[in-house]
């Protein structure tokens, strides 16, 4: 395992092939049963030469690990509540739902990934993606504490980062004295979660009826991989380009036959050109799976959606779009 992972376990191997497989959904106590996992941190006010100086740090209280520096005014939130939270968003407090939870560096950055229990598909196939709510903090002020919406299309495994308001921002959690406040607007938020999936895939459903010409496609990776100013692209953007329109071309092995040449083809090259192919700094799988949940990666994935989905629009259609199917398992 990488270097720069502390801890990794989820219920099934992970797209990125990472971390010790339990098989089935796990609960917040058992996440807190694994010492790696169930630690506090302290702010600690910093000292030169045995006296004080203006800064402030953060340890581990376990095994008093130094994890980072942080400002007066920073308040820690134990990465334990915000497990333990996630329960209470979902109603399920001793429920087994977690699908993945870790942490990174010496500890510094926690999350945990709740399985929500909601399918989703595009409407005559047999494209299904599951629904999660990620929770994500940061002990060194790195990362607020954070949820968010995220979904794996199971076909092919790849990510995409769903919005909890409609502008797409997650809701964040900052470590200040007024965060148990926030805790609440997250859950009024977070109730209205399954609204936002069944928008997002009205969205997805639009994408794979609307098909993709050589106009569109120019415009689109024109938007993703911009030229300079004399028309030159660099060749790690060419190699980009041609990795993706090879993914598109491939249409995850054709798979789901029915997208073939659609927005939403397009869409989920570029996603999973992000999740298994881009390069990212350290080029190992974990910091692609770390760029792509939290990072650069993401921000493509979603900046490909906003080009591909205004693109789209002046495309041919070949459906009506409809609401894709919702189904909240029992």
């Amino acid at each position: 395992m990488p270097a720069n992972v502390d801890y990794y376990m989820g219920r099934l191997p992970a797209w990125h092939n990472l971390g010790d497989v339990i098989g089935q959904y796990f609960s917040t106590q058992e996440i807190l049963a694994n010492p790696r996992l169930n630690f506090n941190v302290e702010k600690k006010q910093l000292e030169h030469g045995g006296i004080p100086v203006e800064a402030w740090g953060i340890f581990r209280n376990d095994n008093n690990a130094f994890l980072g520096t942080v400002g007066a005014g920073y308040e820690c939130i134990q990465h334990t509540e915000g497990l333990q939270f996630l329960d209470l968003l979902i109603g399920e407090v001793n429920g087994a739902h977690f699908e993945t939870a870790g942490s990174l560096g010496k500890g510094e950055t926690i999350w945990g990934l709740v399985d929500l229990g909601i399918k989703s598909g595009i409407r005559n196939t047999q494209d299904q993606s599951d629904n999660y709510l990620l929770f994500r903090t940061g002990h060194i002020g790195n990362f607020t504490f954070s949820f968010h919406g995220t979904r794996t299309r199971v076909v092919c495994q790849n990510t995409l980062m769903l919005a909890l308001a409609e502008n797409r921002s997650t809701f964040t959690i900052r470590h200040t004295t007024n965060y148990r406040d926030r805790i609440q607007q997250a859950k009024d938020l977070i109730q209205n979660f399954q609204n936002t999936v069944t928008t997002i895939d009205e969205k997805m459903e639009f994408l794979a009826g609307r098909v993709i010409e050589k106009d569109n496609m120019i415009n689109i990776l024109d938007e993703l991989f911009p030229a300079d100013a004399e028309g030159n692209r660099s060749t790690r953007s060419k190699n980009n380009i041609e990795r993706i329109l090879n993914l598109y071309q491939s249409n995850d092995g054709d798979a789901i036959p029915q997208i073939r040449g659609t927005a939403y083809n397009l869409l989920n090259a570029c996603t999973e050109y992000t999740d298994h192919f881009r390069s990212v700094k350290g080029n190992t799988a974990i910091s692609r799976a770390e760029s792509a949940m939290f990072g650069s990666g993401n921000d493509f994935k979603l900046r490909a959606m906003d080009i591909i989905v205004a693109e789209a629009e002046k495309m041919k259609s070949i459906w009506t779009p409809t609401v894709a199917v919702v189904q909240m398992q029992a």
